[in-house]
């Protein structure tokens, strides 16, 4: 049986979810996900929570734009 979620958030993303055309990480293998599908699936996650803190990991200072993209519903 699933819990429902509470009503307080914890948000973490690691970047190496992102299709490499869209951010590269160099490490691994890298994932198939656009910014904008994050950003949907982020909108829906967030409906009626609080965010009480946010991770992102494998974070550069080249990746700013496409984390900007992915964070646009929080803002």
């Amino acid at each position: 049986m699933q819990q429902p979620l509470g009503k307080k958030l914890f948000l973490s993303f690691d970047l190496d979810v992102l299709d490499p055309k869209y951010y590269e990480v160099g490490i691994y293998t890298q994932g198939i996900l656009s910014p904008e599908h994050i950003s949907q699936l982020t909108q829906k996650l967030i409906r009626g929570h609080e965010i009480v803190g946010l991770n992102i990991a494998g974070y550069t200072p080249q990746a700013k734009e496409v984390v900007k993209q992915i964070l646009a519903p929080l803002l």
